[in-house]
């Protein structure tokens, strides 16, 4: 499918910033055949074959535009929603640089701007984020605890929105964690998951 659309005008800026990227061409080809198509597609698979695809969407939340960022994460939603994965996504679709990229550059690129504008969409992109990554943060320390430092700096705004929205966040970090339950019984894993809630803001507005 060529990349001269037309496009789904709900996914018209993700188009735009689909040609300009320097995301591999074959990619970029596959990417177009879905979303020109996008009435009949409504997403693609979530499996191994399609990882590619999945970074190359995630690579444009880095270009912090609003519009893109939403169209991305409308995609993404759909492709969770694809199939039936009472599991949570296959781990296959992240491999390890793509796992370095968001704990190194998606995760504090939605700090940066979570900070300076308080918008709260990115909580929702970083909730995304939470859903699509599964069981890979049920081991280690550097994924989840990148990731971390997006909700913490959420309760530490003093915006009552914001915090609102932290709360809802955390609440799907819990989900995450309920397809392995049995990694609530790591002391460890639960002062890890509860320390956003020890932030002075968290605090007082559960009181």
């Amino acid at each position: 499918m060529s990349e001269n659309g037309p496009y789904p005008p709900e996914l018209e800026a993700l188009c735009d910033a689909l040609i300009n990227s320097d995301c591999d061409s074959a990619v970029k080809s596959r990417l177009f055949n879905i979303l020109n198509n996008w009435e009949e597609s409504k997403g693609f698979k979530l499996c191994e074959s399609n990882k590619d695809l999945v970074r190359s969407l995630i690579e444009l939340f880095l270009l912090n535009n609003p519009s893109v960022s939403k169209q991305v994460n409308l995609v993404l939603t759909e492709c969770l929603e694809f199939e039936e994965m009472p599991e949570g996504p296959p781990t296959a679709i992240f491999d390890g640089s793509t796992l370095e990229l968001i704990r190194q550059k998606v995760m504090p690129a939605f700090k940066d701007n979570l900070e300076s504008t308080k918008d709260t969409e990115i909580l929702e992109h970083w909730n995304l984020c939470v859903k699509l990554l599964g069981k890979h943060l049920h081991s280690g320390a550097g994924l989840i605890n990148g990731l971390m430092t997006v909700v913490e700096k959420a309760f530490k705004l003093a915006d009552g929105v914001v915090i609102e929205a932290a709360f809802r966040s955390w609440m799907v970090l819990m989900n995450n964690f309920s397809l392995s339950p049995h990694i609530l019984n790591s002391s460890k894993r639960v002062k890890l998951l509860t320390r956003p809630l020890q932030v002075n803001n968290a605090k007082t507005e559960s009181t």
